[in-house]
């Protein structure tokens, strides 16, 4: 009942959820307006499974569903009082989402605002003001034991390292491409069998993506840079067939197959090199080659 994406919220969801008098969960909670210390509950969704703020409802379950019903002024800047509201107040800085454009009220100026906090790839997220880590349970925000946020920050941890291999990986690939260039003057006489490992690639990815979900650009990236190699390992390995062969045209193919995996390779590094730059940007990462 409780939807899963931001599309999903509506005002007939929104509605039933009022009227069977369903309790607030750990994955959504009403608000009035933007309250005091908002930033406990950003934190505490961030730092668990997340979760849907929706504004404009009072929090009154005595209340009739007309009567909980308030609305938000349509003419207010929501999203970024929201974000004004929370900004430099939680460490690191949660990313969130807002349902654009907001939800309108039937028989109504007014409207609903939707804002999603996931699950963040940083935490765990501490409250500036109170030094202190929530979590979101059925009950709302509570603090974080100390082993709760040792074993967050285990994880955490643990992901960077994971972040790293990818980082490490790519290099190697990058390296790897660069020898498999032939020059123009040996482009029908000399050639590479070397293949590429997309396996580890395709680990990492699967291993790293709560860390780089949010980085839309990367994840493409990395997707294709996949494709690629599965691409030149497959042309490599028809190319062996056909060499194996006792064929008067060799040099015709040769150079042919050059020029494909030439190519190929020249545009894999491109993309390696853009996946680089965005982890080094995003994510710190260093070359331990240098």
């Amino acid at each position: 009942m409780i939807p899963y994406e931001l599309e999903d919220w509506n005002y007939e969801v929104i509605k039933k959820l009022i009227e069977s008098n369903f309790f607030e969960t750990n994955k959504f909670d009403f608000k009035e307006d933007i309250p005091k210390e908002i930033e406990k509950t950003v934190c505490a969704f961030a730092n668990t499974e997340g979760g849907f703020l929706i504004f404009g409802i009072k929090d009154d379950r005595e209340l009739s569903f007309t009567e909980r019903i308030i609305g938000i002024d349509p003419k207010r800047d929501f999203p970024r009082e929201f974000g004004d509201k929370i900004r430099d107040k939680i460490d690191p800085p949660v990313y969130f989402e807002f349902k654009n454009p907001p939800i309108k009220i039937p028989n109504s100026t007014k409207v609903i605002h939707v804002i999603k906090i996931p699950q963040s790839p940083e935490r765990p997220h501490m409250v500036v003001h109170d030094r202190r880590f929530y979590y979101r349970t059925n009950k709302g925000n509570d603090v974080m034991t100390r082993n709760q946020i040792k074993d967050t920050f285990l994880g955490w941890e643990l992901r960077r390292q994971k972040l790293r291999l990818l980082f490490i990986e790519l290099l190697s690939n990058k390296k790897q491409i660069e020898s498999m260039i032939i020059p123009e003057n040996k482009i029908k006489e000399v050639y590479s069998l070397v293949t590429l490992d997309s396996s580890i690639i395709q680990t990492l990815l699967v291993e790293t993506y709560p860390i780089i979900m949010l980085e839309n650009e990367l994840i493409k990236l990395l997707l294709t840079i996949r494709e690629e190699i599965k691409i030149i390992n497959n042309k490599i390995k028809i190319f062996y067939s056909q060499v194996a062969l006792p064929l008067t045209n060799k040099e015709e193919i040769v150079k042919s197959h050059n020029e494909f995996i030439n190519q190929k390779v020249k545009t894999l590094a491109q993309l390696i090199d853009r996946a680089l730059e965005i982890l080094q940007k995003k994510y710190n990462m260093v070359n331990p080659f240098k």
